[in-house]
């Protein structure tokens, strides 16, 4: 048993003791080759069901988050959602889409921020994803 598959142990321990449920649906991003912001999503694959922990954006001095608000490129009611690294949040044509919450509760539809999406590695192994997630007033991204 390595340091890798130690850490991802402790990872879900964690979110089995303070995650919340989400789905996470991915979305194939297709541009209109006439009019360039005419955006279409098709789902891809079936939504998958999985466990994260979500915690508010602080504007601590220094840190990540507080130089990301500076820049524009967060917003205060944005959130950091931390997931199993196995998860993918980012490609040339992929959107995706997170519900924070069960289907029996009600969901909220997040979409990903692409700027600072990390995955640290381990013995060439993922341990957790950490995105920077955005709550989708309409309810779906655009083009869905």
């Amino acid at each position: 048993m390595g340091i890798a598959n130690n850490l991802s142990t402790g990872f879900a321990n964690i979110v089995s003791k303070a995650g919340k449920q989400l789905s996470v649906t991915y979305f194939n991003k297709s541009v209109d080759d006439v009019y360039d912001d005419d955006v279409t999503l098709s789902q891809s694959g079936t939504t998958l069901w999985t466990s994260g922990v979500v915690f508010p954006i602080k504007n601590t001095y220094g840190s990540a988050e507080a130089n990301l608000l500076e820049q524009g490129k967060l917003k205060t009611s944005d959130q950091i959602l931390y997931v199993n690294g196995s998860l993918s949040f980012v490609g040339d044509v992929l959107q995706v889409r997170v519900n924070l919450g069960s289907s029996t509760t009600g969901m909220e539809g997040y979409s990903i921020i692409p700027t600072g999406v990390i995955a640290p590695e381990v013995e060439d192994q993922k341990i957790y994803r950490k995105a920077y997630i955005r709550r989708l007033t309409n309810g779906s991204l655009i083009g869905e």
